[in-house]
């Protein structure tokens, strides 16, 4: 019975051959990026969200920049979808630091998250050299990060550790990093809306990152910064300022749970 469903859900353009394949009574597809920054994507991966953009009943823009590129996609009803947290996962964790911190000294800086195009290397190199006393913490896929940061004793490139398991990772950290490249990848970035900063909000810690229109939206107690000598020093003043005030990260965090986030889906799903 897979053939006929109420609702089909897209989250990548190369799925678009189910269109084809099964009957439903709605279709919406998620854009949670700006997939022309990133040069793997051909222009028949374009013409592929091209197709699903004209094809679904609604498109959820995770951005509020990728809402005209639905547009000229051809979305008929585009939506600013933002992502969400899980807040509970991340707030209620009271779990040890992991074993792998008994050997990385603390202050520790992380990162969660994708490493590859839109991540900075240069700044994190200058931001070890400038800190030699600060562990920093990189977790995701790293088979590029571990060649661009070989050598460097305060870089720890932890690899990819699995969601369940993330919230010590954080926790036992004391500012989290989110170090793109704005100026190289404007597009790329400018489609981002900052998973990772709830996450690092949700644990209760110090967040730093470069500045984009979608992060500035937020209004959030993160340190945004435009060059790599104001990261540099607002990740030394993070570092001073203690665990975030709570009032603070929960006025940003207020809306953004999933189970909110869900709900708010179902009012595009279910027909009035």
């Amino acid at each position: 019975g897979f053939t006929d469903v109420d609702l089909l859900y897209f989250d990548n353009p190369l799925q678009n051959f189910w269109l084809s394949t099964v009957s439903r009574k709605r279709a919406i597809y998620r854009m949670p990026d700006n997939i022309s920054g990133y040069q793997k994507n051909t222009m028949s991966t374009i013409a592929s969200e091209a197709l699903l953009c004209r094809s679904v009943d609604i498109v959820l823009c995770t951005a509020r920049s990728l809402m005209p590129r639905a547009r000229t996609l051809g979305a008929k009803s585009p939506h600013y979808f933002p992502n969400g947290v899980e807040l509970a996962h991340f707030q209620e964790d009271q779990r040890p630091a992991p074993d792998v911190y008994a050997e990385i000294a603390s202050p520790r800086v992380i990162y969660v998250g994708e490493m590859a195009e839109r991540f900075d290397f240069v700044l994190v190199r200058k931001l070890a050299q400038k800190l030699p006393n600060v562990s920093f913490i990189m977790i995701g896929p790293c088979s590029v990060a571990r060649k661009e940061l070989a050598g460097i004793n305060n870089v720890h490139v932890l690899g990819s550790v699995p969601y369940d398991n993330l919230p010590p990772y954080i926790r036992h950290s004391d500012v989290g990093i989110i170090p793109f490249r704005v100026k190289e990848k404007a597009a790329l970035v400018g489609g981002v809306n900052p998973l990772k900063l709830y996450q690092y909000l949700a644990s209760g810690i110090q967040v730093v990152s470069v500045k984009w229109p979608e992060i500035e939206g937020l209004e959030s107690p993160a340190f945004l910064c435009e060059t790599d000598d104001e990261f540099i020093a607002a990740v030394r003043r993070a570092l001073g300022n203690g665990l975030i005030e709570r009032s603070a990260a929960e006025r940003v965090l207020a809306d953004k749970d999933w189970s909110g986030r869900v709900s708010e889906l179902e009012g595009f799903v279910l027909p009035s």
